[in-house]
């Protein structure tokens, strides 16, 4: 289990401000630790605070909230009228908001305005590198029935099993998706987007945005069985079908594709494709 992570980093997940990387690792860590969990529970009662309306206690507020109010009314005046409690509570609220929201503002603006220095080129948007921090492609085996399984970078494809594909997009720059399939002979099998008619030239689809949205659809490669090369590629261009297929046939069998895509994020996977379909 990873180390238990600071609050800092905690809010930072709560606004989809973590590398998807470590975000899956905080995912797990929460799951696995009760005491982050608690943890995590407090810091979003203290963030609903800091969203309910300032000037008084609505009915919908905590039982908490609402005792701290209490508390720090009785501090000011231990035995005030109903008047004067209802003139100093607007202010009181105010500052007891301020004082949580402040330190709240100067983190966020650490963290939003320090990404947008290091994610964004010059010339607008996240370079290849930063989107390796924004982005992220998951590849899961399915089958008709039962759960899907994750795929490692070297594994098993069942016979019986197909591809389906798992997004993340930490940013709002636009960016679009492309994931095919290459058999050890070069033959090239589309599973985002679909593309089984040489008429059409489909292009690349658009990235969702959000953390671990699942594509619903699940793609079965009309491959012979051996080796397969999964890629996925994310960019800011986008590119038709057509455009990478050409790419692939003028770099040979075994291309870099890191070379043939600098601006995007690649991944790769090296499966072994089991029995015939």
């Amino acid at each position: 289990m990873t180390s238990c992570p600071s609050d800092d980093e905690l809010l930072a997940l709560r606004e989809e401000q973590v590398a998807v990387a470590r975000a899956r690792a905080l995912e797990a860590h929460l799951g696995e630790c009760g005491e982050c969990r608690s943890r995590a529970s407090r810091l979003e009662v203290t963030l609903a605070a800091i969203a309910s309306p300032a000037p008084g206690v609505s009915s919908d507020a905590s039982p908490d909230t609402a005792a701290f109010v209490a508390r720090t009314m009785a501090r000011l005046d231990p035995s005030p009228t109903a008047t004067s409690r209802a003139s100093w509570l607007p202010y009181a609220l105010a500052a007891t908001v301020l004082a949580v929201t402040v330190p709240l503002c100067v983190y966020l603006w650490r963290h939003t305005g320090g990404r947008a220095e290091t994610f964004q080129a010059r010339g607008g948007g996240p370079t290849a590198e930063s989107l390796k921090e924004l982005t992220g492609v998951e590849l899961y085996a399915a089958k008709r029935h039962g759960a899907p399984r994750r795929l490692n970078a070297h594994d098993l494809l069942a016979a019986d099993e197909g591809l389906a594909v798992e997004v993340s997009r930490l940013t709002p720059t636009p960016l679009y998706l492309l994931v095919f399939v290459v058999e050890a002979g070069g033959e090239v099998h589309w599973a985002a987007p679909r593309w089984d008619d040489p008429a059409k030239a489909p292009l690349a689809l658009d990235l969702p945005r959000g953390r671990r949205v699942m594509l619903h659809e699940v793609f079965a490669p009309d491959a012979k069985p051996g080796l397969l090369r999964a890629v996925s590629v994310v960019s800011r261009q986008r590119r038709s079908v057509k455009q990478v297929e050409a790419l692939l046939r003028d770099a040979g069998k075994a291309p870099s594709l890191a070379r043939l895509f600098p601006e995007a994020h690649v991944q790769e996977w090296s499966l072994t494709l089991r029995g015939a379909r």
